[in-house]
């Protein structure tokens, strides 16, 4: 099941266009994230927490890399 659109994780990135500037899939196998009515996200609790925790350490990742690569040019 998909959830969300191609920018839930967005505001996890330092600037919301290297969102944009990654492909990839997220697999949530952990049963107690759960996605809300909508399907536009997750139910908020201590779950949803450490899952963006761990997707904001990889997206912060991604943002210096942005950045170190567009300075170079």
């Amino acid at each position: 099941m998909q959830i969300g659109t191609d920018r839930i994780f967005e505001h996890l990135f330092q600037e919301p266009r290297f969102n944009g500037w990654c492909v990839g899939e997220i697999h949530v196998l952990d049963r107690r994230v759960v996605p809300n009515g909508r399907r536009d996200y997750f139910e908020a609790g201590p779950h949803l927490r450490n899952l963006e925790n761990h997707i904001g350490a990889i997206a912060q990742e991604i943002s210096s890399r942005c950045r170190r690569a567009s300075s170079q040019f």
